[in-house]
């Protein structure tokens, strides 16, 4: 009976080891430089590709990413079809994506620093993108029209879907029909929930909204990141925009972003949290800094300097039925025809308290 019971425990013992052994997951590699089997197995093995890294990757598993440039339509491991500009890296629940990696070549293919081991994703599929001169000529440029609708994709995700250390740009959301590809150039989230970290969205573009991010039924996780010079060319939220979402963004910069409706970020039928964000220099027809549209919007010990509306509202525009609650934050040199601090608009009942201007 004794020898029963034992083999009876080590077969429990050996079935929880298993099931541990399988919510851990695996590591796996991504390296543009790697010599090897590119199974993703180690630095020398790495995939070439992130995308085949996110074909083959399944709950648990941890890509870690060299620094290098990554294009949503390189993978070699897949025989399905080119989607064109609807290449997208669309992420998955469980897995946890790392750039900032060395990678080969390094002293160390095992350090990171996000920084000096800079990990893009880039929607410049032709690698042909240029400056402008003007943001809002971003979406309209000839040398985006080949670019990704989305670089990245977070729809139907949840917390679990992490993506930490990467630049995000040259996604052009350019389609006049919004259902196609015209809202998130950078990344776009409907119905998803995923988080994202210690991200740089720079230089993305949208013809209808979220130039940078755009969520729609979304309640992202936004923690460190840094939106600059993105832009929504027709519409709203040159960094952001929200629609019917509850985002929770924590420690972010919206720097120079530009768009007609919240230069920063665009709040409409939301319930967003922002603290300790900080608004710089970012321009709209209305809203510089932000644009608030029957909305619940919720800002705690952030800044606004220097952002510009051309019409009301410098560095918070409150539209119709806006309920904003602004607490303990510091308002410096944004300007606008009406309102250069905040405009509240008919029927908003914004709630403002320990502010500061220096």
């Amino acid at each position: 009976m004794q020898t029963k019971k034992w083999k009876i425990r080590v077969a429990i013992l050996c079935l929880c080891v298993g099931v541990a052994s399988a919510c851990l997951g695996k590591v796996i590699y991504v390296d543009a430089d790697a010599p090897g089997a590119n199974n993703g197995s180690s630095w020398t093995d790495a995939y070439y590709y992130l995308q085949d890294a996110l074909m083959f990757a399944v709950a648990g598993d941890e890509i870690r990413v060299a620094q290098g440039v990554y294009r949503p339509d390189d993978f070699v491991l897949s025989d399905r079809p080119g989607l064109g500009r609807a290449e997208t890296f669309q992420l998955v629940n469980g897995v946890t994506l790392k750039g900032g990696y060395a990678g080969l070549g390094e002293p160390d293919p095992d350090a990171r620093d996000i920084e000096l081991y800079e990990t893009i994703l880039s929607g410049d599929l032709g690698d042909n993108d240029k400056g402008v001169n003007n943001l809002f000529d971003l979406v309209f440029d000839p040398n985006r029209a080949d670019n990704s609708y989305h670089v990245v994709i977070g729809s139907s995700t949840d917390r679990t879907a992490i993506l930490d250390g990467f630049v995000i740009t040259g996604g052009n959301a350019n389609a006049s029909v919004p259902e196609i590809g015209g809202n998130g150039g950078g990344m776009y989230n409907e119905l998803g929930s995923p988080t994202v970290i210690n991200c740089i969205f720079r230089a993305n573009s949208a013809f209808w909204g979220g130039g940078g991010m755009s969520n729609y039924r979304s309640n992202p996780i936004v923690t460190n990141c840094i939106f600059s010079t993105n832009s929504a060319g027709g519409f709203s939220g040159g960094g952001i925009c929200n629609h019917k979402s509850s985002p929770t963004l924590t420690d972010c910069m919206f720097i120079e972003n530009s768009a007609s409706y919240g230069g920063g970020l665009s709040n409409s039928e939301s319930t967003a949290t922002l603290t300790n964000c900080t608004f710089r220099e970012n321009s709209a027809f209305q809203g510089g800094g932000i644009f608030c549209f029957e909305d619940n919007l919720i800002i705690t010990k952030s800044i606004f300097v220097g952002n510009s509306a051309s019409y009301e509202g410098g560095a918070i525009y409150c539209g119709e039925i806006s309920n904003p609650i602004v607490t303990n934050c510091i308002f410096n040199g944004n300007s606008a025809n009406e309102g250069g601090g905040i405009y509240s608009y008919y029927y908003s009942n914004p709630t403002i308290s320990e502010l500061s201007h220096f």
